[in-house]
């Protein structure tokens, strides 16, 4: 196995060699540094003398100059250790080429022993300054009476805070943008006050799209459209409103400003522009309003009015023990030119912008840090771009450090840019969480020259980050040239784990679960649009349950508009539910071999364009400069490291070049769906003996008949996926139970049952909904369930204490061919298609022309007297009055009944039609056949009536 490890690595030509051991202990020469000492002191003991005339410095700043100072150095690792606690920072702490240390005697900022020290971008405010809200009209404007006494509030003014920063719009093809002033208490950031306080409301009828930055309107003019709710009669003192959601397309979200809402109109007017245009009929097209006093209404909410400085908040349940405000706009720390310098066991947080910025230099290390609660990503490696002037999709911008700015729109149109990122910079054993846009910004190298950075982002713990920004600000964004992202466990989040730009990365051995929550046309890693990114490896990766109830239109990978040569190797895919585990889309030399696809669709879709779209498209200004003028692929380097691409436009085989070859699929729908090279793959339809699926362990025995059935298949080396104890890991977390299935589905014969990836816990569950507690019972596979039970289980600590998060799924006992219960809800959809032909099958069932059908069962029709179907359609009003047949066994079979369809507006705005349905016996397969024009309709669900729905 490490045979067939190493002979990859050589591929992106980065050798991996081992971060420097750090000591453990005090050496000469080490500094102190604590709330207790003194800048005039002489830093080297920890603690004050009892004279108080020598003792810790107090500053970083005060370290890191008694450092500058020496002549010479000390030619062992020297360490600034800093005292447990809050160290507040005003301003960044700046380190540059004079503060480097070597490869063998690096510098080192950590934590003294028994506590971590803690970088604070912010204040902690004093607890007896939160005080009850008193004033009558305050009180009157929040709705919810039961919530008025449990306001605080806190005069900010008073205390000398007076600079709050500026709300500002923020989201996909926006510059990163800082908060401005954010809440914490004990650790955890609160939530501007919004309405609804979970979920959202649809986009109601667009009046007026507004002007569109994607198509060159460049003046900002917000959209109109209508709603169908009450609320904002409350909110008329507001003068501060904003929207979030998904306004145009599902994979770009949005904060913008309201300019008014008509109350009689039922109106809201948008202030500024979305990139796409407002657009509604998707139930993704959603939004939530934030921002508003009359809101707070549930602990964790605030509201901050920045004309009197008053901050209003809901405590959370609990003793408040810290209440913090986030001050800081800039990193609190930044290397520049820096090399060999290590941040070790420090915790980064509330501070309005990034915690980490490091550009240039050598070696430098964040590791064992904790990095939360920031507003934008918790580490930034190499620069970034001057915000645009205007809000556009790309343009060109100014380099510039210590931010992200426009980093995204500027390399779209310049998509070599060097970011200056240095080169064997290492993000180890960190846990990042909690954070505003993304987890790391992952540049280095060069794409000109193939130079690589060696940048690597390994062992780190990402999740529940884009707590403001949800749209490619990812755990990781990578790019530049041979930089890595391994071992590392990612999770939950509402759009991608991975974005990819450049060449030569690896990404490998990492988990990467429950993201893409909020999302539609995503994938959980994505890359696309550009060629000439070519060498990347994906290989030895989780991928688990990844996805949005919102939508079908998702994937774990995606290789979009033309994305060229990607290796995917040894993966393992669990529960991929939408288009399909890997996913291309127009591109080519794709390679997806020896990988494990469990209960998913499909392993594989294409989308493939045909010779003149793929030639046009080669040929068009955006591709054609991508491939010969920001690099050049028909020259050296680039036409020895990837020969094949040097005649992309060229190969007759271009279409034929993706290539399925040596997978395994247990329970696929189908192996593929596209056109492509697919060979020797194996599709089960049961489990072929996996070690033990409800604990994520899919080996399987080295005697399995599998491996002779798919000759050349290698065991995937799963043990080593996703974190691990190492020096700058010290602990693992406590991992979340597994339900299986993890829908809570039971087919006749099945059973329920948890396992856990981890070790150390007691697994205690509940059937009613409620939390588990430490006497709740132990879980003992298989469990008692019947229909409609809560499953609700959670990890304990060996002390009983909870850990972890707590899993739930509703159980739904269906019966396959039984009308009413077919389906864990009633509703039969794409997830319940036996066959089709012509449609294109996604969220919804597409593009029915005539001729077109899909069929589903079968059915028993003698378990219950069928009177009707319920159809959920969209018709656009051009289309509307043609004609949907319903058959029995065959395309061409009796019909059961005949519907006309009614407009419902468009074939994105889904609405119910019934009809009635001739009495059926015995056991068919129904068939929708449709018929008419082209563009008869879009059918998501149906279900069945009786004579009393």
């Amino acid at each position: 196995m490490a045979r067939w490890v190493l002979g990859f690595a050589s591929v992106v030509g980065v050798a991996m060699a081992a971060p420097p051991e750090v000591p453990k202990t005090f050496g000469p020469g080490d500094l102190f540094v604590s709330q207790r000492g003194d800048d005039a002191w002489s830093g080297n003991i920890p603690e004050p003398n009892a004279g108080r005339t020598d003792g810790p410095l107090r500053t970083l700043e005060g370290a890191r100059d008694r450092l500058r100072a020496r002549q010479t150095p000390a030619g062992r690792p020297v360490s600034v250790w800093l005292a447990p606690g809050v160290h507040e920072r005003s301003v960044p702490f700046e380190l540059d080429e004079r503060d480097s240390g070597t490869a063998t005697a690096p510098v080192i900022y950590r934590s003294l022993p028994g506590g971590r020290a803690r970088l604070v971008g912010g204040r902690v405010l004093p607890a007896a300054a939160a005080q009850p809200v008193t004033d009558p009209a305050i009180l009157a404007r929040i709705i919810d009476p039961a919530a008025r006494p449990q306001i605080r509030q806190i005069d900010l003014g008073q205390l000398g805070i007076t600079d709050y920063g500026a709300m500002r719009a923020r989201g996909f093809r926006r510059p990163y943008v800082n908060p401005g002033l954010e809440v914490f208490i004990d650790g955890t950031p609160l939530e501007l006050a919004r309405w609804p306080n979970e979920g959202t409301v649809p986009i109601g009828k667009v009046l007026d799209a507004g002007s569109v930055p994607r198509n060159g309107d460049f003046s900002d003019r917000g959209g109109v459209f209508e709603f169908d709710y009450d609320r904002p009669r409350l909110w008329t003192q507001a003068n501060d409103l904003w929207l979030s959601g998904l306004f145009g397309v599902g994979y770009a979200d949005d904060t913008i400003r309201v300019a008014s809402i008509d109350l009689e109109k039922h109106t809201i007017a948008m202030a500024q522009a979305h990139m796409y245009g407002i657009k509604s009929g998707h139930g993704w097209q959603a939004y939530y309003a934030l921002n508003l006093l009359e809101e707070i209404d549930r602990p964790g909410e605030y509201f901050l009015d920045r004309q009197s400085g008053i901050l209003y908040f809901y405590p959370p349940a609990g003793t408040a023990r810290e209440i913090a405000v986030s001050l800081l706009d800039e990193p609190l720390v930044c290397l520049e030119g820096a090399s060999h310098v290590i941040l070790d066991d420090l915790t980064l947080e509330m501070a309005r912008g990034m915690g980490v910025y490091i550009e240039r230099g050598e070696g430098c290390i964040v590791g064992g840090c904790e990095l939360r609660n920031l507003g934008t990503v918790g580490v930034c490696i190499g620069r970034g771009i001057a915000p645009l002037p205007v809000y556009a999709h790309e343009g060109t911008g100014e380099p510039v450090s210590r931010q992200l700015g426009s980093w995204h729109e500027h390399i779209y149109q310049n998509p070599a840019y060097n970011r200056e990122g240095g080169s064997s910079h290492l993000v180890v054993g960190c846990d990042i969480y909690q954070t505003g846009a993304g987890g790391v910004s992952l540049g280095g190298g060069d794409r000109v020259s193939l130079t690589p950075a060696g940048n690597v982002v390994r062992n780190c713990h990402i999740h529940h980050f884009n707590r403001l920004d949800r749209s490619y600000k990812a755990a990781v964004n990578i790019d530049g040239c041979g930089n890595r992202i391994e071992h590392c466990f990612i999770h939950d989040c509402p759009n991608n784990a991975i974005y990819l730009h450049g060449n030569d990365h690896v990404i490998e051995y990492n988990d990467i679960r429950h993201t893409c929550l909020k999302a539609d046309d995503m994938g959980s890693f994505y890359m696309g649009r550009d060629p000439s990114e070519a060498g990347n490896v994906i290989r030895y990766n989780l991928w688990y349950r990844n996805g949005s109830d919102l939508s079908s239109s998702f994937c774990d990978i995606y290789f979009d508009d033309g994305a060229c040569g990607v290796e995917v190797l040894g993966n393992i895919f669990v529960g991929s539910k939408g288009w399909a585990s890997v996913f291309v889309h127009g591109g080519t030399y794709h390679t997806i071999t020896n990988n494990l696809f469990v209960d998913c669709g499909r392993a594989l879709r294409l989308s493939m364009w045909d010779e003149k779209r793929w030639a046009d498209w080669l040929k068009g200004g955006l591709i054609a400069s991508r491939l010969h003028q920001h690099v050049h692929i028909d020259q050296p380097p680039y036409r020895e490291h990837y020969p094949r691409l040097a005649g992309i436009g060229e190969d007759p085989a271009t279409r034929d070049a993706n290539r399925l070859v040596g997978n395994i699929l247990v329970g696929a729908r189908e192996v593929s769906a596209g056109r492509a090279t697919v060979e020797n793959n194996l599709n089960l339809e049961r489990d072929p003996g996996f070690a033990s699926p409800a604990d994520l362990d899919f080996s399987l025995p080295a005697d399995s008949e599998v491996y002779g059935k798919v000759p050349g298949f290698l065991p995937i080396p799963e043990r080593e996926i996703g974190l691990r104890l190492d020096g700058w890991r010290r602990s693992l977390p406590l991992a979340e139970p597994v339900i299986l299935p993890t829908d809570g589905v039971l087919l006749p014969g099945e059973t329920i049952r948890v396992g856990y990836r981890g070790e150390g816990a007691v697994l205690r569950y509940t059937l009613d909904g409620f939390l588990p507690d430490a006497a709740s019972p132990v879980v003992q596979n298989p469990l008692p369930v019947k229909d409609k039970d809560v499953l609700t289980v959670r990890a304990f600590r060996p002390d009983g204490s909870e850990a972890g998060t707590p899993v739930a799924v509703t159980v739904r006992c269906i019966l396959p061919q039984h009308p009413l219960r077919s389906s864990p809800d009633g509703w039969t959809g794409t997830r319940q298609i036996l066959a089709f032909q012509g449609v294109n099958v996604a969220q919804e069932i597409g593009h029915c022309d005539n001729g077109d059908w899909v069929s589903f069962g079968p059915f028993d029709f003698d378990l219950a007297k069928i009177v009707g179907i319920e159809a959920e359609v969209g018709i656009d009003p051009n289309y509307a009055r043609q004609k949907t047949h319903l058959r029995l066994d065959a395309p061409d079979g009796p019909t059961v009944a005949t519907v006309t369809w009614e407009s419902t507006g468009s074939f994105h705005v889904f609405k119910t039609q019934r009809f009635d349905l001739a009495a059926v016996q015995g056991t068919h397969v129904l068939y929708w056949y449709f018929a008419g024009t082209n563009g008869i309709c879009n059918l998501r669900k149906f279900r069945f009536l009786t004579a009393q729905p």
